[in-house]
């Protein structure tokens, strides 16, 4: 409900996402668009829940960088992140990465979950 008013957008290249950004999103009276350009909220899991699917770093940086519009929020929730392998922590969006994101005034939002990490 904090993000800037408009769309939301889920990664368009699945075909399924956990689906609890979709029900926030939903129940704060968003409409949902397949196009990441007409969203102020983008919402990326990456890797996916449930299918697995992973963008690494430098993927993920750019497919943000060509897909979010200026004033947009974009959450990547790397909860699943850790089962990247040992080097997980250098495999998700870097820091400079939201810095420099910020100067296009563009916000990320990084959601990470060390519960998942203890619990599987």
């Amino acid at each position: 409900r904090a993000a800037p008013q408009g769309k939301y957008c889920l990664n368009p290249s699945t075909e399924v996402q956990y689906r609890e950004y979709q029900r926030a999103c939903g129940n704060a009276g968003r409409e949902e668009t397949s196009n990441p350009q007409e969203a102020s909220i983008i919402c990326l899991v990456n890797p996916n829940n449930p299918t697995g699917d992973f963008l690494e770093r430098q993927e993920m940086q750019a497919w943000i960088s060509a897909n979010a519009a200026p004033g947009s929020w974009v959450l990547v929730d790397e909860s699943m992140l850790f089962w990247a392998g040992p080097d997980f922590q250098e495999r998700g969006v870097s820091a400079e990465f939201v810095d420099s994101m910020v100067k296009k005034h563009i916000n990320i939002f990084l959601v990470q979950s060390w519960t998942k990490i203890f619990a599987c």
